[in-house]
């Protein structure tokens, strides 16, 4: 039985005709819909919103009794906890094709909008999940459409692209849908631009004409602007009694396919088609190399092609003075260049009355020429100008589009977010096969990403280095260009001179600069990362005024504040630098070590999120920073960065990072030989804490101890709280409970003595983990509300997260564990507490298990697995392989809770790790389970497969939850308690 729900609902197969459209159907097509088993409480939920849970079941119960009287049954998958549609669909075969990239394929499955004009069985609606499925599934339609069109363009069968781009429009005037109704009027003027190409006006001039009877009739809505400039071309044409084709024989001649830029297309276009009479003037900005004259091109080409219109295109590039721009468009004009009038009067008496499309490419040079543009515009109010540029020509009239990377476009296409330079691989490849015949961009996926990457959306990068491909392997291609971006070169003759090279671009740019401007570019490019006013006074003694002059000349960009650039232009202007560099790297190392500074109290208030996500946006830098001081060996310079960073790398879980740094200032300091300092005692301190996250037991224990004299030697009480609690918490860790209580003890009369609160909060917190260790649950209890109850009164949104969680871990009503995991989860995800994410997902994982949701706590496993795999936090896997190996065991599987358990308890003592008794107790009685239910199954030693490390387990836990469809229900388990 083959189920259909791509354009309506129906059944083909034997005794398809004995079947109505009923509730039985609407269960196999959502069943289908969903793409795998789906769970019966969900789909009950759906099915039946109004009632409870309980009468919902009943409900499910009763309609897959009849379900099963039905030719249907066959074609279904009906488990105890789990429903599934086993047959074929029109719906899963799209899908797969997609998931394959077979653009056609995929469009011979698609028939239409998900269930389209299919009503909803008697009392029932789902009309918000058929929404949401339908869009998701429009959308991919969308995608195969336009991969489609653009690949029979490729060939040269534009026949052929008509033919999908009708079947398009068929689509949607079919559907009564939002979905479609909003991507029509594109998908429209697609075809009606290619019909113009193909002189099919009369089917052109049909179309629109129903198109703008349905706006008007349904939704009482004009044609949009770029419909109503067709229209018009069309009108014209209808009146002259021809349909004469636009001459755009001056416009530059590409032989190679245009990609991207869908956006800026479509943006440039609505702009010169406006009926505005005050938006006749657009341009095209940014650096070079950019793609503006590319872009300007298609524009004008489409414009023709729409309008009907007349385009003259003139090259800027080897002029230089406004009389030799006036002689070039007299000759594009067909005009003498000897007459009594003078040139300008001459050019716009020749301009009146003209339906035309200026484009004036490359007019940044030629500024003292700018009034032209108005005057033009002025007297001849039929033209419109195209300008591209690598600055605005600033005038009120001008509208500007600036150009970003390939990738930085907006709503265009979809894509998939996992390859965020999509768009920047299809030109690559698309150039790389005519540098190389028998080039195979399969082979290369890994190497395109990493040279899309490098190149950063800059298209004649991504083309110079397409031009290498044949002569070298793209994995050579992207590690050269991780050395130098001078391999980007080419001796190719239809390149301009000045874009043979990235470094021709840049010289071409640094040489049309004042001497000042030159100066405070290079002064910039000590900074990596987007920077603000500030930063550029204090470090490169640039100001905003200055700021802003570059960023009109498209040497900087500037976004919501924030300047930056390519970074082939910063490596570029660095060079320029020459003996001013050390001293402006010095002058951004104690910038950002003050920056670092202020930032590291914040760390633990109510600006916490904002402050990790500043410091996290400026890692190029502070990288950068912590570089130069180590390599000039200031010391303390390197010494307070790296300590006031500490708190950072341990949230977002750069744990080597953070200690290599930490280790290589002290090396430092101990060379020196000095005298403590504060900031020596916050490094050794701060070392202490991430070897214990890394599994260094030994060197924590000998920073902790340096760090405690360090202290005691400057007087710094809150300092050696600090110490001692962090003490407490290894040995606690360690299982040397009493040790850690006294660690403890001392740790909050320290805090108590300097009134510091938030310490003492968090210390309340380590000791209720401690006593929940000890199975002393009412004290765990109490000391995670007091500490939770201060965290929140002192701001610490981390640490109301941590005491969260641990508070969930002694409160045994299961549904409220689940709530306050969940709370503290989502507020450790917004501050991108990595390490703090990794045990949230274990903790919620271990309740959903308890609360009978197996494949809600598989979930939040894969999740928990795969930060840990990230972090490299050997010493966390223990807790976690014990709460996979209870859901291995309640599936029923001993083979994985063997491979876990085992792995578990043979790491105890290694690398830092350490096994807890409540955790060795239960993992223990797990492994017994696992060999006596092997035993009696006659497979005494079978495991899942060897696993003899913690990351050999990780992998074996991930294949069996990721293997798993079918979860049966039941069981137990206990929190993780977690130390902020």
């Amino acid at each position: 039985m083959k189920l259909h729900v791509l354009g309506g609902l129906s059944f083909s197969g034997p005794e398809a005709q004995t079947l109505a459209i009923q509730l039985n159907a609407w269960v196999c097509a959502v069943l289908a819909v969903s793409s795998g088993r789906m769970d019966r409480e969900r789909l009950a939920e759906l099915l039946w919103p109004g009632v409870g849970p309980a009468a919902a079941r009943s409900a499910l119960r009763q309609r897959l009794h009849r379900l099963k009287q039905t030719p249907l049954l066959g074609s279904l998958h009906l488990g105890e906890h789990t429903l599934a549609w086993t047959g074929d669909s029109d719906v899963a075969a799209f899908r797969a094709a997609c998931a394959a990239g077979d653009s056609e394929a995929a469009l011979s499955h698609y028939s239409g909008l998900l269930l389209l004009g299919v009503p909803f069985p008697p009392h029932q609606d789902f009309s918000e999940w058929l929404e949401v499925e339908r869009a998701q599934l429009h959308a991919e339609y969308l995608r195969m459409l336009w991969q489609a069109v653009r690949e029979r363009e490729e060939r040269g069968d534009l026949g052929g692209a008509v033919l999908l781009l009708r079947r398009a429009v068929q689509l949607s005037s079919a559907s009564d849908s939002h979905t479609a109704d909003t991507q029509a009027p594109e998908i429209l003027s697609e075809l009606l631009t290619r019909l113009l190409r193909l002189n099919e006006r009369a089917e052109a001039r049909l179309l629109l004409s129903h198109f703008e009877t349905r706006l008007r009739q349904e939704l009482g809505a004009p044609l949009p602007p770029a419909l109503e400039a067709i229209a018009v071309q069309l009108q014209a044409v209808q009146a002259h009694g021809t349909d004469r084709i636009a001459d755009a024989r001056r416009l530059p001649a590409y032989l190679t396919t245009f990609v991207g830029r869908r956006h800026e297309l479509y943006t440039a276009l609505n702009l010169l088609t406006s009926p505005d009479p005050a938006r006749r003037w657009l341009t095209l900005s940014g650096p070079g190399g950019i793609g503006k004259t590319r872009l300007a091109t298609e524009v004008a080409q489409r414009y023709a092609a729409q309008t009907g219109e007349e385009v003259l295109f003139t090259a800027l590039a080897p002029l230089s003075s406004e009389r030799q721009v006036v002689e070039a468009l007299l000759m594009g004009l067909d005009e003498p260049l000897e007459a009594a009038a003078p040139p300008q009067e001459r050019l716009l008496r020749a301009l009146a009355g003209k339906r035309l499309l200026l484009v004036l490419d490359n007019f940044e040079h030629l500024m003292d020429a700018a009034q032209l543009v108005p005057t033009i515009l002025t007297a001849c109010p039929q033209v419109r100008i195209l300008i591209t540029s690598r600055e605005r020509l600033d005038y009120q009239a001008e509208s500007v589009l600036r150009l970003g990377g390939l990738d930085d476009e907006h709503g265009d296409e979809i894509r998939d977010p996992a390859d965020a330079h999509a768009r920047s691989a299809r030109l690559f490849i698309e150039r790389a096969s005519r540098a190389d015949a028998s080039f195979d961009a399969s082979r290369w996926q890994a190497a395109v990403r990493r040279i899309a990457h490098r190149c950063a959306g800059l298209p004649l990068a991504l083309e110079l280095a397409a031009t290498w491909v044949g002569e070298t392997s793209p994995d050579q291609l992207s590690r050269q260009l991780d050395v130098t971006w001078d391999v980007l070169h080419t001796t190719l003759r239809d390149l301009p001179e000045r874009h043979r090279s990235l470094r021709a671009v840049f010289e071409y740019s640094w040489n049309a600069l004042p001497e000042k401007l030159q100066q405070c570019y290079a002064n910039l490019a000590v900074l990596r990362s987007p920077f603000g006013a500030q930063a550029a006074a204090q470090v490169a003694d640039v100001s905003e005024a200055d700021l802003n002059l570059l960023e009109r000349r498209s040497l900087l960009t500037n976004s919501a504040g924030l300047y930056g650039w390519h970074e082939n232009l910063r490596e570029y202007a660095l060079e320029q630098l020459g003996e001013r560099l050390v001293s402006l790297q010095n002058r951004h190392l104690w910038y950002f070590v003050q920056l670092a500074e202020e930032a590291a109290p914040r760390l633990r208030g109510l600006a916490q999120v904002q402050t990790l996500e500043s410091l996290a946006a400026h890692l190029p830098d502070l990288r950068s920073a912590l570089d130069h001081a180590f390599l000039t060996r200031q010391t303390e310079a390197g010494l307070r960065l790296a300590g006031a960073l500490h708190w950072f790398w341990y949230v977002r879980g750069y744990h080597e990072q953070g200690l290599e740094a930490l280790n290589t200032a002290l090396a430092l300091a101990d060379n020196r030989s000095t005298t403590a300092t504060p900031a020596y005692a916050l490094a050794l301190r701060a070392a202490g804490s991430l070897s214990v996250e890394r599994g260094q037991i030994e060197q924590a224990l000998q920073h902790y101890e340096a760090s405690l004299t360090a202290y005691q030697a400057l007087g710094d009480v809150a300092g050696q709280a600090q110490v001692w609690h962090g003490r407490g918490v290894l040995q606690r860790d360690q299982g040397q409970y009493s040790q850690a209580r006294t660690a403890f003890d001392t740790a909050l009369l320290l805090w108590e003595r300097c009134g510091d609160r938030h310490g003492y909060a968090t210390t309340l917190n380590d000791l209720g983990i401690l006593m929940a260790y000890q199975e002393d649950d009412a004290a765990a209890r109490t000391f995670f509300q007091g500490s939770l109850e201060l965290k929140r009164e002192v701001g610490d949104v981390q640490g109301v997260a941590y005491a969260l969680n641990n508070l969930s871990s002694v409160t045994d009503d299961l549904k409220e564990r689940l709530r306050l995991d969940r709370e503290s989860l989502r507020i450790k995800q917004e501050l991108g507490d990595v390490q703090g994410c990794a045990v949230g997902h274990t903790n919620c994982g271990g309740t959903a298990l308890q609360l009978g949701r197996p494949a809600d706590a598989a979930q939040h496993f894969i999740q928990a697995l795969g930060l840990i795999r990230h972090l490299g936090k050997l010493s966390t896997l223990p807790a976690i392989l014990l709460e996979v190996s209870k859901l291995a065991q309640q599936q029923q599987r001993p083979d994985v809770v063997r491979t876990l358990t085992e792995a578990a308890l043979r790491s105890d003592g290694q690398a830092g790790v350490r096994v807890r008794p409540h955790q060795r107790t239960g993992l223990e009685r797990l492994s017994v389970w696992a060999v006596d239910s092997l035993s009696e199954k006659g497979q005494k030693n079978v495991s899942l497969h060897a696993a003899h490390t913690l990351p050999e387990a990780t992998e074996a836990a991930l294949m069996f939850l990721n293997g798993n469809a079918d979860w049966l229900t039941e069981t137990q388990g206990k929190a993780l308690r977690t130390s902020p």
